[in-house]
């Protein structure tokens, strides 16, 4: 399954978390990649960015 790079805001939902954290492949190769339940995703070279942004997505999604 091919994600897109970068941040992506689908919808506006109420309910933040998780959805899924994997790898995805696309034109720079294998790449983390993590989605919240409200459709907002992020892909990054490492983890510790992916983590660090999905952190940042949860503190403006709680104001």
């Amino acid at each position: 399954m091919t994600k897109p790079a970068g941040k992506v805001k689908l919808t506006k939902a109420k309910e933040h978390g998780v959805a899924e954290a994997v790898y995805s492949n696309g034109p720079f190769g294998f790449r983390p990649y993590m989605e919240c339940l409200c459709g907002w995703g992020f892909s990054a070279d490492s983890w510790e960015e992916v983590g660090g942004e999905f952190d940042d997505h949860l503190k403006e999604s709680s104001k």
